[in-house]
């Protein structure tokens, strides 16, 4: 079952619902209106050149960048996405879409203006994402220790006499008698 975007409120709502049960934004019309119907198929927005495929996990069907009511192409979605990944070129990604519109007769909505400021948006968003990322990832120290099993830093130093209990029980060749430390995530001796 597909989810979309209310293109209202932003939630996420499945594509089958007659309403946003957020804001009550008719969705199901709205999706019917716009011809919507197959979501293997790239939607892209015919003015700014933004588009969403299978693989984003909710479906764009007003384009956030500018607006527009998103116009469902032809092009299956793993067309699109090797079409547009890396290595690919700014300038192939856009002539790409270009030809996407020309392809749906979308050619006279196009703005490339509206594309530009797409571009700069999205390019924000992205070093946005980044930065808020990297302020919630601790930057651990180069000296602190870790699990090298699972890279954890929620270990504990095996004790003398936890050692010296492994050794009895288990003999001088027992994993505790022989190790230093202890990961309480995934309980690797070291």
């Amino acid at each position: 079952m597909p989810k979309v975007f209310c293109p209202e409120c932003q939630n996420i709502v499945s594509s089958f619902a007659e309403a946003c049960p957020g804001c009550g934004f008719p969705i199901k019309k709205y999706i019917k209106e716009a011809k919507l119907s197959d979501f293997s198929k790239t939607f892209i927005c015919p003015k700014c050149g933004s588009f969403s495929t299978a693989t984003d996990v909710v479906a764009t069907i007003q384009c956030d960048f500018c607006g527009t009511p998103m116009f469902q192409t032809s092009e299956s979605t793993t067309t699109t996405i090797s079409n547009t990944s890396w290595p690919k070129t700014e300038d192939e990604i856009d002539s790409y879409i270009y030809s996407l519109l020309e392809k749906c007769n979308k050619i006279e909505e196009y703005d490339t203006e509206a594309h530009q400021i797409y571009k700069q948006k999205l390019e924000e968003r992205v070093m946005a994402r980044r930065k808020q990322q990297s302020s919630q990832q601790p930057s651990p120290s180069a000296n602190q220790p870790h699990c090298p099993t699972c890279g954890s830093t929620d270990i504990i130093k095996i004790s003398a006499a936890k050692k010296a209990v492994g050794a009895g029980l288990f003999g001088l060749f027992s994993k505790t008698a022989k190790s230093q430390f202890e990961c309480k995530n995934c309980g690797y001796k070291w």
